[in-house]
């Protein structure tokens, strides 16, 4: 007998069209020219948050942040978009799989390390690792975000 694999959460949920909107949505969060920032996960601006911990996880929905590195938008903005994604817990890889698509735009190369990084998906650690490095610009962000755009497109 044979059978098939039955799809992943992301598979289901991350629709072409969804991946679109998820796409769309990052890129508008880095329209205004202090909405982007390093080191650090998302804050209100010159007020610092910094990383979320487990115990923030709800804060990701705050409507009140407005600064926020590439990593945090794309699982803000993933969350957002669907709506059975509760946390990071629920969110059944539809985040990593987002960034992955930053990550294959921009030619950041993914590793799997033997120990999970920082945010516990490898695609994520690669996408904010770019973003803090020296000499990045909010406009690389933009660029790529608007590379996503037309990936998603295609």
């Amino acid at each position: 007998m044979v059978t098939t694999a039955r799809p992943t959460f992301a598979e289901t949920r991350l629709t072409p069209e969804k991946r679109l909107e998820i796409a769309k949505a990052v890129a508008t969060r880095f329209q205004p020219d202090d909405s982007w920032q390093q080191d650090e996960w998302c804050s209100f601006t010159n007020d610092v948050w910094g990383y979320m911990t487990v115990i923030e996880l709800h804060e990701w929905q705050d409507q009140n942040a407005n600064c926020f590195c590439l990593g945090a938008a794309i699982r803000i903005e993933t969350q957002r978009a669907i709506p059975e994604i509760l946390d990071i817990f629920s969110a059944g890889g539809c985040d990593e799989a987002m960034a992955q698509l930053y990550a294959d735009a921009a030619n950041i190369q993914v590793i799997n390390p033997p120990e999970p990084g920082p945010h516990g998906d490898p695609a994520i650690d690669a996408i904010i690792d770019w973003n803090d490095a020296p000499g990045r610009t909010i406009d690389d962000i933009r660029r790529l975000a608007a590379d996503v755009i037309l990936l998603c497109r295609a």
